[in-house]
């Protein structure tokens, strides 16, 4: 269980050995409908999205970057995350199964050039 693994972290490298990592970068709001595609049903629909992730062997790390578009700690954002109206059953430990929360700085320097780009288009 990626999200909960508080011992023995696993590099970015380790986890790549074993699945496919989607690393899904933005600011809060995205964050926060990041965290209800992944942790509540959809209007009549029951979400089985986060089960059909594993089943692909697909980890999701969701990066929270703030307005200097520097990496920030992701991990409460999503546990705090808002539903909305059409958001039924929202439980931030749904999903953690198939998400690996980013930690330390290094993700900084790993998502710089990204950044740049993004920045570059505007």
């Amino acid at each position: 269980n990626p999200a909960v693994e508080e011992e023995g972290r696993k590099s970015l490298k380790d986890y790549r050995r074993a699945s496919r990592v989607v690393i899904a970068a933005g600011g809060a709001d995205y964050i926060n409908r990041l965290c209800m595609s992944l942790c509540s049903d959809q209007l009549a629909d029951e979400n089985t999205l986060p089960e059909a992730l594993a089943g692909v062997d697909i980890v999701v790390v969701p990066v929270l970057l703030g307005a200097d578009y520097k990496v920030m700690e992701t991990t409460s954002a999503w546990r705090n995350a808002v539903p909305g109206e059409n958001d039924r059953n929202f439980e931030s430990t749904r999903a953690d199964e198939v998400i690996a929360f980013p930690d330390g700085d290094l993700w900084n320097d790993y998502l710089k050039s990204d950044v740049e780009t993004a920045q570059g288009q505007g």
